[in-house]
């Protein structure tokens, strides 16, 4: 059933190589980075995170880390214990739990995102049409793959 030539093969292989050079590259940058600080780079994510979407459940949370809820609910209490995060129960729902930064977390929040920005800023050499090209390709890739999900799991849109 497969259909690919060994040309085709190369090129696939080297797509996904790619990938995963500049994931690894681009984590170990931020892994130096939030060591220099004292933090790690999930630390990192989490700030991001909860400032992006502050009084978010710890399921959303821990879905948009890709971790289990207990994995998700250890990083919080590190941060919760570091003064970074609180976690509330909304008065409208006892049983649920609401995760946002505290003022210290939003101050670490903005220093850390501004070190980031200067420490990755030399990723501005690639043109403004090379971006635009990279964009227009990842979501291209994005658009394909979702659509092999959809074609998977039978939940086509």
């Amino acid at each position: 059933m497969n259909s690919m030539n060994q040309e085709e093969r190369i090129r696939f292989q080297e797509l996904f190589a790619s990938f995963r050079e500049v994931h690894q590259a681009y984590y170990q940058a931020m892994q130096y980075m939030t060591q220099k600080i004292g933090m790690t780079p999930i630390q990192f994510l989490t700030l991001r995170i909860l400032s992006e979407k502050p009084f978010i459940g710890l399921s959303e949370f821990a879905q948009l880390i890709r971790a289990t809820n207990s994995t998700a609910s250890g990083i919080i209490d590190r941060m919760v214990k570091n003064g970074l995060v609180s976690r509330e129960t909304p008065a409208t729902d006892r049983r649920s739990v609401v995760l946002s930064l505290t003022p210290k977390g939003e101050e670490v929040w903005h220093q850390v995102n501004e070190m980031r920005m200067d420490h990755l800023s030399p990723i501005l050499e690639i043109t403004p049409e090379e971006h635009q090209q990279l964009i227009r390709i990842h979501g291209k890739i994005v658009s394909i793959l979702q659509k092999i999900r959809d074609r998977n799991t039978g939940s086509e849109s």
